[in-house]
């Protein structure tokens, strides 16, 4: 974590404003920061936190989304209006679409966290919010200073209706080939979801629009749906991941006999993407097992990549964990990187856990996770991905 103090003196503390409408919560929230080299304030009201902000500098302000008069994002937008170099999370337990879209596309916050979200998981995000709101970036047009990149995320309009069944029905699927680090032959694939349309985007923008709309169980339906189509002309062998929103982990259809991916189950591992934190879901073990109940296996994505892969590791235990691209990339130069990849790959296979190293793009790389202890590779050095159909 020291890449955050490069802009700072090492005796300065992060400030930090953390506003909620209830005093005793915004009050726990001050006070499980205590460990932390954080300077804390905090305000019960936007007008209040505002007051705050105009006769004292703060690195990262933390809001409530439902307070009375203004709203989190309507204050969060404010802020950046004004202090643009203040680094805005959203902390919420009840935003609904349009206060998530104003969040993003207004306030350009840079995470929205939901509650409970534990100190640790907080703590992590501001650190990173404050080292990329001091990262060198482009002008805001609205202001002339410079941005952070929470700023520059590209905001997405919402899905109609119409227009999200109309994509949902121009969806395919590419395959990645996974290949064992020894053999070098293919053993398994990952299936990543792709369109025609030229309003789709990439994968990431569709899936964000999906659960700005509060739809994003639907596109994995969809998707396990066409993973099943595609199975058949797959080779036999191989043993297929299925990316998995964790909002689909309470989708009923996915632990029932009649889901599409049902009669695969046996090379399945689905694999839990952590695009929301998962720490606030209580029974996300129970979840994971029972998906293994079924015949399923589970994956964690990005482990190494901070908080995210790794708190959801410890609770699932899962029986894949593919290694993030960032911790694999010139991992062959980096000490570091080898071994993080080194201690990482060698906990697992003490706990009989499958590694997968993401992202491998070099010879060098390869040579690198292979040493490390890595179990199976993926990356653009074996191919991109291909569709394997004719439709």
């Amino acid at each position: 974590m020291d890449l955050l103090l490069e802009n700072k003196a090492p005796t300065t503390p992060i400030r930090a404003l953390f506003v909620d409408d209830e005093p005793k919560l915004v009050e726990a929230i001050a006070l499980s920061m205590r460990r932390e080299r954080f300077a804390i304030a905090t305000a019960t009201s936007a007008k209040a936190a505002l007051e705050q902000l105009a006769s004292a500098e703060f690195d990262v302000v933390v809001s409530d989304e439902r307070m009375p008069g203004t709203s989190g994002s309507s204050f969060l937008t404010e802020v950046r209006r004004r202090w643009p170099r203040t680094a805005r999370i959203m902390l919420s337990g009840q935003a609904d679409v349009r206060a998530t879209l104003a969040a993003i596309n207004e306030a350009h916050v840079f995470r929205f966290l939901t509650k409970p979200c534990s100190p640790s998981d907080l703590a992590f995000c501001i650190r990173q919010a404050v080292a990329a709101a001091h990262e060198p970036n482009e002008a805001d047009p609205a202001t002339g200073a410079a941005r952070s990149p929470a700023a520059v995320v590209e905001p997405l309009a919402p899905f109609d209706a119409a227009e999200f069944e109309r994509l949902c029905g121009t969806l395919w699927m590419a395959y990645h080939s996974i290949v064992d680090a020894h053999r070098g032959t293919v053993v398994a694939c990952e299936a990543l979801v792709r369109s025609d349309d030229a309003t789709f985007g990439n994968a990431d923008q569709f899936i964000r629009r999906a659960e700005q709309a509060g739809v994003v169980e639907a596109v994995d339906r969809r998707i396990r749906a066409l993973v099943a189509a595609d199975l058949p002309q797959l080779d036999p062998a191989w043993t297929v991941l299925v990316n998995l929103h964790p909002r689909s982990l309470r989708d009923p259809s996915l632990y029932e006999r009649d889901d599409p991916l049902h009669p695969f189950r046996a090379r399945i591992v689905l694999e839990i993407t952590e695009r929301e934190n998962l720490a606030g879901m209580a029974d996300l073990a129970v979840r994971t097992r029972r998906l293994r109940d079924l015949g399923y296996r589970v994956a964690v994505d990005d482990l190494g990549a901070g908080y995210a892969g790794l708190s959801t590791f410890t609770t699932v235990v899962p029986d894949v964990v593919k290694f993030d691209q960032g911790l694999v990339r010139d991992c062959d130069g980096s000490p570091t990187k080898r071994k993080l990849l080194e201690s990482m790959a060698s906990l697992c296979r003490e706990l009989d856990i499958r590694t997968i190293a993401e992202g491998v793009e070099t010879e060098a790389e390869r040579r690198c996770v292979v040493a490390a202890g890595c179990d199976l590779i993926q990356g653009y050095l074996f191919g991109k991905p291909q569709r394997r159909t004719s439709r």
